[in-house]
């Protein structure tokens, strides 16, 4: 029996090796990366980007926000709507102790942000049971829902405790990457649902893109800010004091920068998806309204009835009557 095992050994022996030397390879690797990114960036450039990273999010959550009014929906996956609003209101209030001190004081921006928070809370609640395919779910989802965010609440706490995420780098990029993902799972579950204008339910083209511009803005901020809060330090050793906490400097920020670049692949990914999925139905939509006589008659009649009400744009016009022909069509 020992024979065996040795002999088994001896084969995984070149996995073995290169798994004890994989941490000193990552090191050797990131180097150039991790000494850059503690050399800092100029003042100037932290400002633009903070500009944009806080622009570009708040302006996705505007944009979310509309849609799901707009489409009796919810637009952002209602796991990442809990960990968003327990992320907020850790730092919003300081329950960590306090975020460092900044030209624009990111406490405020925290605090702004669980407005829009809020609402993206409440259109989940009000809209998202209506919107689930199981019959159970839809019975008991707002009690899912209350108990997805105490839970998120708990595991945000702790995890900052227990990881030492003072600031919450880690877990916001973490929760990030999540929602990407999460953003792409709602797209396919809702392809097919295509509203009157055109567009998919609860899904908003130009969010994706200011999500995108927010997190390209937020991951070089983060490349340059979080390694230079240890370059920084007067310890030395390069520690943080965060009230009781003592912070060690990681040995690379390997893991940071792999989530910053799946995160906005994932975001191109989406949009591309959508932008995909949208020409899809504009070409339906365009060849179903003027290929058909029973399109004729339906582009006609709502060309004036929109004139009649309001003169509504030919563009929508146009789809309105498309997405009458599809919906003829499927019922024929």
């Amino acid at each position: 029996m020992t024979n065996w095992v040795d002999r088994i050994n001896h084969v995984f022996d070149p996995v073995y090796s290169i798994g004890s030397r994989l941490p000193d390879l990552i090191l050797r690797i990131f180097a150039p990366l991790d000494n850059l990114a503690r050399a800092g960036a100029p003042e100037w450039l932290m400002n633009v980007l903070s500009i944009v990273m806080f622009g570009g999010w708040s302006i996705t959550y505007l944009l979310i926000i509309l849609k799901s009014r707009r489409d009796k929906s919810y637009g952002i996956p209602f796991t990442n709507t809990c960990l968003n609003f327990s992320w907020e209101l850790t730092f919003a209030f300081d329950l960590m102790g306090g975020l460092p001190a900044f030209w624009f004081p990111l406490r405020l921006g925290h605090l702004f942000w669980l407005v829009p928070n809020s609402a993206n809370a409440y259109y989940t609640w009000k809209y998202a049971p209506g919107l689930q395919r199981s019959k159970w779910l839809h019975k008991n989802f707002k009690g899912i829902f209350i108990g997805t965010f105490i839970i998120c609440f708990t595991l945000m706490s702790t995890y900052h405790v227990y990881s030492n995420d003072i600031f919450g780098v880690a877990s916001s990029w973490i929760i990030n990457l999540m929602m990407s993902w999460m953003f792409i799972k709602m797209f396919l579950d809702r392809r097919e649902k295509v509203n009157p204008d055109g567009t998919v339910n609860g899904m908003s083209l130009p969010a994706a893109w200011w999500k995108f511009i927010g997190n390209a803005a937020g991951a070089v901020f983060c490349f340059y800010w979080w390694p230079q809060q240890f370059a920084l330090s007067v310890a030395p050793d390069h520690t943080l004091r965060h009230i009781a906490t003592t912070v060690h400097e990681p040995r690379t920020y390997a893991f940071l920068y792999v989530v910053y670049v799946v995160n906005l692949a994932l975001d191109l990914l989406l949009i591309g998806m959508l932008r995909e999925r949208l020409a899809e139905i504009r070409q339906r939509i365009i060849t179903s309204g003027w290929h058909s006589g029973r399109a004729g008659k339906s582009l006609r009649r709502r060309r004036t009835e929109k004139k009649a009400r309001c003169g509504y744009p030919h563009r929508a016009s146009v789809i309105l009557a498309g997405i009458d022909v599809l919906s003829m069509e499927v019922q024929a």
